[in-house]
């Protein structure tokens, strides 16, 4: 019984000389002091991670945009280019194969008249 006695007494004297405005055996001040080291440090560190591992990755992904840009710009004007060309061959092929027909007319025309001719001279030959 005495040891409860004791134990109520302890009690009662750590409350009775513990303060109101102390919190974790630290006052008010000490705690906002900690509070302020604590966030400082880590304001610093998300900076330095800022700095260090995310602003390198911006530069290399606005160079690697830029190059993009570039590589698309030159497919592009050879993409025009090639659609010029291309429609380039749609107006010289009417003009190539009216051209050809006219060439296989004439060559059609001379086969007929050599056949001719060489109908005419077996004729005279086999006379």
């Amino acid at each position: 019984m005495q040891l409860k006695y004791l134990v109520m007494v302890v009690m009662a004297t750590i409350q009775a000389h513990t303060p109101p405005h102390w919190f974790l055996g630290y006052r008010w001040s000490e705690l906002a002091a900690i509070v302020a080291v604590i966030g400082f440090v880590a304001a610093g560190i998300v900076w330095l991670v800022k700095v260090a591992i995310i602003n390198p990755q911006n530069v290399v992904n606005r160079e690697q945009a830029k190059a993009a840009e570039l590589s698309n710009k030159m497919l592009r004007e050879s993409i025009d280019l090639l659609t010029k060309k291309v429609e380039g061959i749609g107006d010289n092929a009417t003009q190539v194969h009216e051209k050809h027909d006219r060439r296989l007319d004439d060559h059609e025309t001379r086969i007929q008249l050599n056949e001719h001719d060489i109908k005419e001279l077996k004729g005279i030959i086999e006379k």
